[in-house]
């Protein structure tokens, strides 16, 4: 990976004042697996994923778990929020849909996040209101994301026919 002449000076000016090594680029750090390509970078916890589906076997999941894994997967934010609102006394209905949570999880280990290194820096937002969208306790529910640059969510792409 080619280091930006900002970057560079950085490193140098910290190593002035601190000793440091480079190690180079990251790979995989905190359970998440980074990997780079033209123009940004692609982090994921496939491998974290296995391994946490591998010790559950699917039945005995922890909420935990789930919410460590929506760093890169925003797209189970919501429901693993929600399943964790009954982790004191959980029922078997919640495990049920812990269960389903860790399905879906199963087939689509290779999503993630990707992040643009020349992304304008922008400000972007997203919000969601449902007003008594829950057909139990026809309670309302609101949700927003606050981002600073381009960001996309990576899904595989399916081979097409042409």
């Amino acid at each position: 990976m080619k280091y930006s002449s900002h970057l560079l000076e950085l490193v140098l000016q910290l190593g002035k004042k601190f000793f440091m090594n480079d190690l180079g680029p990251y790979h995989f750090f905190l359970e998440i697996e980074v990997n780079y390509f033209d123009g940004g970078i692609h982090l994921n916890q496939r491998k974290y994923c296995v391994e946490m589906l591998e010790k559950t076997e699917m039945t005995l999941a922890k909420v935990e778990s789930l919410q460590y894994l929506t760093l890169t997967r925003l797209d189970i934010t919501h429901a693993v929020n929600l399943a964790s609102q009954f982790m004191k006394i959980p029922n078997v209905e919640h495990f049920q849909g812990v269960k389903k949570i860790l399905r879906y999880i199963k087939g689509t280990l290779n999503f993630g996040l990707r992040i643009i290194s020349h992304s304008p820096c922008r400000l972007y937002y997203y919000y969601n209101v449902d007003w008594g969208g829950c057909r139990k306790t026809r309670r309302s529910s609101t949700g927003f994301s606050i981002y600073i640059g381009a960001y996309y969510i990576l899904r595989p792409r399916r081979n097409r026919k042409q």
